[in-house]
């Protein structure tokens, strides 16, 4: 999986160890930016739901979105951080 890494954070580093070097800023800020947006995982959205499936079972966590059991780590573009410090149980 790929990493990524703030440019003001490679900048300021890079100043410190090659400050005489004036074309290495100008050459990494033509790198282009990666795409991405911060998710929010099914564990903390506010959409999670936990309900009793059965006495062999027990509960399960899911998405009251998709009304569909979901894995904690999942997300998708609904999700929300939730702001009441836990998910609601139904």
């Amino acid at each position: 999986m790929a990493e990524y890494i703030e440019r003001a954070t490679v900048l300021r580093v890079a100043h410190i160890m090659r400050q005489e070097d004036k074309g290495l800023k100008t050459a990494m800020m033509d790198i282009p930016a990666a795409d991405v947006v911060p998710v929010v995982r099914c564990k903390d959205c506010k959409h999670r739901i936990y309900k009793h499936v059965n006495d062999w079972i027990g509960e399960i966590g899911g998405c009251s979105i998709f009304d569909h059991p979901m894995p904690t780590d999942a997300f998708c573009s609904y999700g929300e951080y939730q702001t009441n410090g836990g998910a609601a149980n139904a």
